[in-house]
């Protein structure tokens, strides 16, 4: 539901390339219960898919409904068209819980503000404000090369499910490789206190995704550590508490 949404709500719709992606699997693919559509590929037509891609022996599959979106020039728009339509941003502010009945939050140093609806997108902060949503600890890593310039581009995404690595490339030739040294996209030791991985381990992600596509490989310019919203449970928290 929600990427069919990017296709056609505005002002989602035209922000996203939908490019496919390839996941290589030493077994069945996950189909998420049929919302997903996935083809079986052979390498040939994996390398056909995705130019100068390095095949193995394995099993590729193709989900041609998987697409992405420049996180920043997106964020961008979506703020220009929230304050088209009404809405102001309070910047700084930090929320130290819900107000009774949820409506509206406490400010610490500051003005409660008070509301009909208070929608909570605090990701993992959730449980902190108040609200009986358990999060689940889901760290992901993510290594950011420099630039490249040239034609040759990644045109979808391409996902190692058994070494663990995925990675794309945005149009400024910038490949950003997720995964980490010890298991699939899980930075499994860190904690919300600790820094993002080091170039020199972001470099280590690029070199497994290099081994793939050659093209990739680039000096990295930076590497972040994330904190995925996924509710413990596994179900989309959506509605009141």
């Amino acid at each position: 539901t929600s990427l069919a949404m990017w296709r056609r709500q505005e002002p989602y719709a035209g922000l996203a390339t939908w490019c496919g992606a390839l996941l290589y699997a030493d077994g069945e693919p996950q189909t998420a219960g049929g919302a997903y559509a996935v083809d079986t590929l052979t390498m040939e037509e994996a390398a056909a898919r995705e130019p100068g891609l390095q095949t193995k022996e394995g099993r590729w599959h193709w989900y041609p409904d998987e697409g992405r979106a420049d996180p920043a020039s997106t964020v961008a728009t979506l703020q220009k068209a929230a304050e088209a339509a009404g809405a102001t941003f309070q910047w700084g502010a930090k929320v130290e819980g819900l107000l009774p009945g949820g409506k509206g939050v406490r400010i610490v140093d500051g003005d409660d503000i008070r509301a009909d609806v208070a929608i909570l997108a605090a990701g993992v902060g959730i449980p902190a404000l108040g609200a009986p949503v358990p999060m689940k600890r889901s760290p992901g890593v993510l290594a950011h090369t420099q630039p490249k310039t040239g034609t040759t581009r990644m045109r979808g995404l391409v996902v190692d499910a058994v070494s663990g690595v995925h990675f794309l490339q945005r149009n400024d030739g910038t490949a950003v490789v997720g995964g980490d040294l010890k298991g699939y996209a899980i930075a499994s030791g860190a904690t919300a206190e600790e820094a993002a991985p080091s170039l020199d381990e972001g470099a280590k992600l690029v070199d497994r995704a290099a081994a793939w596509l050659p093209h990739v490989a680039a000096p990295v310019q930076a590497t972040t550590l994330a904190y995925r919203v996924l509710p413990e449970d596994g179900y989309p928290a959506v509605g009141f508490t």
